[in-house]
C-alpha cells in the first residue's frame, strides 16, 4: 500500500502544477491540474481499494485453488482461452483476431526458443521506433526489403 500511494505522490505532485508519468501527462491534456483534494479523493479510492483486496485474495486464491483442482488446469486454460477468442471476435472482428494471432506468435518466441522475453520485446519495439521516427524507408531499403 506504501507503494502504490508513494508512487502516486510521484506521479500527480499536488499544489506544483507538474506531473511525472505517463497516466497524469495523459489526464494533464484534459486541463485537469491536481490539487491537495483531488489527490487525498484518489489516494482515499486507492487506501478503499487496497482493503478490499486484503478482505478478496485469500477467498478468491481459495475459490480459483478449488476450480483448478476440480476442472484441472488444463481445461481452464483451454477454457480461458476459448472465453477471450470470443471476447475479442465479438468486439473486434477478423482484424483482431488477426492481431491477437500475431501477438500470440510473438509471446510464443521466448518459451519455444528458450530466448529472454526481453528479445522478443525488441521484435516489436524496434520497428515501432523506426516507424514513429521516420526512418522506417530507409532502414526497409538498407535491408533489402524495398
Amino acid at each position: 500500500m506504501v507503494y502504490y500511494a508513494g508512487g502516486f505522490l510521484f506521479l500527480v505532485m499536488p499544489g506544483l502544477g507538474m506531473v511525472r508519468g505517463g497516466a497524469a501527462g495523459m489526464v494533464r491534456t484534459f486541463g485537469w491540474i491536481p490539487g491537495p483534494v483531488d489527490y487525498l479523493q484518489v489516494l482515499g479510492a486507492l487506501c478503499m481499494s487496497g482493503a478490499l483486496l486484503a478482505l478478496l485474495a485469500a477467498p478468491m486464491v481459495r475459490g480459483m485453488m478449488t476450480l483448478t483442482l476440480r476442472i484441472g488446469l488444463r481445461r481452464l486454460s483451454v477454457g480461458g482461452l476459448v472465453l477471450l477468442g470470443i471476447l475479442i471476435a465479438v468486439s473486434s472482428g477478423w482484424p483482431g483476431i488477426r492481431v491477437a494471432v500475431v501477438a500470440a506468435g510473438i509471446g510464443l518466441i521466448p518459451p519455444l526458443f528458450g530466448t529472454r522475453r526481453m528479445n522478443a520485446l525488441g521484435v516489436l519495439l524496434i520497428p515501432l521506433g523506426c516507424r514513429l521516427s521516420g526512418v522506417d524507408g530507409r532502414v526497409a531499403e538498407w535491408l533489402g526489403l524495398l
